[in-house]
Order: structure tokens, then C-alpha cells, then sequence
């Protein structure tokens, strides 16, 4: 695909798209008129989807999707990362062992980030979806929180479950701010 999930800038001068044309999926930014396209950040090992401007358009966050070992692109795992304009290197804003995210989107202001996440039990083939949120991450704190009216916000048994299980100590500290105590 050369232009996938196209974003337009604040300020209505450039747009942000998901292409492909250097071998993998990518961010890319153009002009407003398609001149000049121009990656954000070129790995031939991810895909990205779903970019999204920072109210002030100086950054993007995208979702950045990596292959599941044994498993290729079917079952992936998911992060969502922001990547500056302005040269800096781009950071991980969220990323845990069965949860997949999709859709990121700020808020006006720019306090938050607010996207979608669908979480999986098992490990290897087993993979199963138990639940799906619509949340926030407070840029500034790193706080992330369910964004409901009336439905239960708790995790679910099985999702809580998983996380004890997990033995891997470099994903103990990735639990997007949750305490299962």
C-alpha cells in the first residue's frame, strides 16, 4: 500500500500516512498537496498503523506492531509510540504483553491520548481475547485510565490471571500503570 490511514496536520498544511514504499509500513509525512513525502522513521522489522498529530504538530504517536514468534503477523503484539518531528528519537508510550492496541487519538488540549485496547490470555497458539477498553494515558504522569459512563472498568479475571503468570521479569514493569493488588 503506498497511503493508508491518512491524518491530516492541526494546521491543515501536511498529512501523515502508513506506506509501504521502503519495504515495510511506515510513518510517512507530505505536503497537503502529496508533494514531497518524507518518513517519519523507516524499520524493515515493524509495521505501523494509525498515525495521529499532537495538537501543537510537532509529533505523531502511530501504533507499532511487531511479529509474533512462531506466528508472523498473524497474532501480533502491539505498542503505541510517539515520534517527534523535530529530530528527537522517537520513545514507547505503552506497550504490555497481551494487549494489542489500535487507534490513537489526542485530546484538544493535548493532556491525553486516548485509544483503543483489546486484551489476550495464553501464551504461544492459545491466544484468546477477554476484553476491550477504551482508555486514556495522561501524557504528563503516565497515569492510564478506563474511560467509561456506566460499564465496569476492573479487568477481567482471566486478563488478571495472565499477568500474575507472566514470569518475565522485563514485562513485570509494562503493566500500563495497573495494580493487581
Amino acid at each position: 500500500p503506498r497511503g493508508l490511514w491518512p491524518a491530516w496536520s492541526p494546521n491543515g498544511r501536511r498529512i501523515a500516512f502508513i506506506s509501504d514504499r521502503q519495504g515495510q509500513n511506515n510513518v510517512w509525512v507530505m505536503q497537503a498537496d502529496g508533494t514531497r513525502p518524507t518518513p517519519v522513521l523507516l524499520d524493515r522489522e515493524t509495521r505501523f498503523m494509525y498515525p495521529s498529530w499532537a495538537p501543537d504538530g510537532r509529533s505523531l504517536v502511530a501504533v507499532r506492531v511487531y511479529p509474533t514468534p512462531g506466528r508472523g503477523w498473524h497474532r501480533q503484539t502491539s505498542e503505541i509510540w510517539s515520534l517527534p518531528l523535530d529530530g528527537r528519537e522517537p520513545s514507547r508510550l505503552l506497550g504490555a504483553r497481551l494487549m494489542h492496541y489500535d487507534a490513537p487519538s489526542f485530546s484538544p488540549d493535548g493532556r491525553y491520548l486516548y485509544f483503543h485496547v483489546s486484551y489476550s490470555t495464553g501464551d504461544g497458539l492459545g491466544l484468546l481475547t477477554v476484553g476491550h477498553r477504551i482508555q486514556r494515558l495522561e501524557l504528563a504522569t503516565g497515569h492510564v485510565e478506563n474511560v467509561r459512563t456506566s460499564d465496569p472498568t476492573e479487568l477481567t479475571p482471566d486478563f488478571v490471571d495472565a499477568l500474575r503468570r507472566m514470569d518475565r521479569p522485563d514485562q513485570r514493569s509494562h503493566r500500563a500503570g495497573y495494580e493487581l493488588d
